[in-house]
């Protein structure tokens, strides 16, 4: 292959009826936007990370190509690509790895690097591929799993998890889906968590009970019911048998829920008011370190709510309820 090094089969992304992104000279300088990627969404906390592009220009048979990744700290990445060509496509997805990679049964691949390795779970296609990648030299070449599938809306989900050379992960990924997108639930030990994404042609997502309008939801619940965290990118709600959150713009959030004490860190894009579950009336709220009087916040005791408003920016919210 010509210029492989240049090409976008050398690239952990997709191919188009085998063919790359526009990449000659007279196709990006001709109007370099009209072939542009974008950084769609970007939030980082302690327990979460989000990550969201859109690449459909810089294919010629796509209308879209959004990729989304969710680093769950620090154990998996979820990665989950949605795909939409204007007629029927083949699609191929790539992994390249410069380690030793192994095709398991269908669904699982394992890289075996020095010291650690990569668990890769393949949910939605499930058949692996594996390749070698076409370099000039012979030393060059290295290893690649691919997923294909032809239609003109394509799904692709895997679940990426680190470990160590010789142990084994306790993490099970399946597959989910419902009304409105489709995700991952991830069991272990003591808890489950649940990465969900909305389709992008949908208003909002209903899966397992869980219903928002975010681009990604994360729930993970403890054996202790009353423990939990919630993640909410791009979004104004989250529902699970109760209205956990609300805001009246859309915001990026990871909420702890526990019976004594809440926290959250929030980004608004917009001033905006929020209103989170909480079991009963705060002794006290501080935002962004500062303790707030009551009058700064208000709680509903009817129906659990408390309620606060932010300025556009990155919060800090601590409330002890006892």
């Amino acid at each position: 292959m010509d210029n492989y090094f240049l090409n976008t089969f050398a690239c952990n992304t997709l191919l188009v009826e085998g063919q790359p992104q526009r990449r000659t000279p007279s196709e990006w300088l001709a109007d370099p936007r009209t072939h542009q990627g974008s950084i769609e969404g970007f939030f980082s906390s302690g327990i979460l990370d989000f990550a969201a592009g859109e690449a459909g220009r810089a294919y010629p048979a796509l209308r879209g190509f959004r990729r989304r990744i969710a680093y769950i700290k620090p154990d998996y990445f979820v990665i989950a690509d949605q795909v939409d060509a204007s007629s029927p496509v083949e699609i191929e997805w790539l992994l390249h790895t410069t380690c030793p990679l192994e095709v398991a049964e269908e669904g699982r691949a394992y890289i075996r690097g020095e010291g650690c390795g990569l668990e890769v779970h393949c949910l939605e296609p499930s058949q692996v591929g594996q390749g070698r990648t076409p370099a000039a030299l012979e030393a060059e070449r290295t290893d690649y799993l691919s997923l294909s599938q032809r239609g003109e809306r394509l799904h692709f989900l895997a679940v990426l998890v680190p470990r160590p050379v010789g142990g084994r992960s306790n993490l099970r990924p399946e597959q989910i889906s419902g009304r409105g997108g489709r995700g991952v639930k991830v069991t272990r030990a003591g808890s489950s968590d649940w990465v969900l994404w909305r389709d992008l042609e949908t208003e909002a997502l209903n899966i397992e009970g869980m219903r928002s309008d975010a681009s990604l939801v994360f729930v993970r619940r403890g054996a202790r019911a009353a423990t939990a965290v919630y993640g909410l990118m791009g979004g104004t709600y989250l529902h699970l048998r109760t209205e956990l959150i609300r805001a009246d713009q859309p915001v990026d959030m990871v909420f702890h829920q526990g019976p004594s004490r809440l926290s959250a860190l929030v980004r608004a894009s917009a001033p905006c008011t929020l209103r989170l579950a909480a079991g009963t009336r705060p002794r006290s709220l501080k935002l962004d370190g500062r303790l707030l009087a009551e009058g700064e916040y208000s709680y509903a005791p009817q129906g659990r709510r408390l309620s606060l408003k932010l300025e556009p920016g990155r919060h800090e919210l601590e409330v002890n309820l006892r």
